[in-house]
């Protein structure tokens, strides 16, 4: 959500957002990280095995977005939030049976935002 965001009120191009965006990753993740760890929540060994495969996919996705054209980077990335709300709005139908009307409702107005989002900047950035 960060992404899109930061491309439309800062005018940061999509390379630059995804930068900032996994920089600020970072920060969160190792003030977590000492959180979960000083209450004895984490396994290290399974850490372990989760950290080596992210850290070669986080940079076969960093090499890949500074070789790819920004504007099929965008529209790459727009696919991208479009499968993810459409992911959300699933997930919702099949555990709205059980949920309460508000939640489920919010969760649909979130997958709509992530839409919106997209389509806003890349209107921006094509023209």
């Amino acid at each position: 959500m960060i992404v899109p965001l930061l491309t439309l009120i800062l005018g940061l191009s999509i390379r630059e957002a995804i930068a900032l965006s996994l920089l600020s990753i970072v920060a969160i993740s190792s003030s977590a990280t000492i959180t979960y760890s000083s209450s004895k929540y984490i396994d290290y060994k399974i850490g372990l095995i989760l950290e080596s495969t992210t850290v070669l996919g986080a940079f076969a996705g960093a090499r890949l977005s500074i070789i790819l054209d920004q504007r099929l980077l965008t529209v790459l990335f727009g696919i991208l939030l479009i499968y993810a709300g459409y992911r959300m709005v699933k997930k919702i139908e099949i555990r709205d049976r059980g949920e309460d009307y508000h939640l489920s409702r919010n969760k649909i107005i979130t997958g709509i935002m992530y839409w919106s989002i997209q389509i806003i900047s890349s209107r921006l950035y094509w023209n």
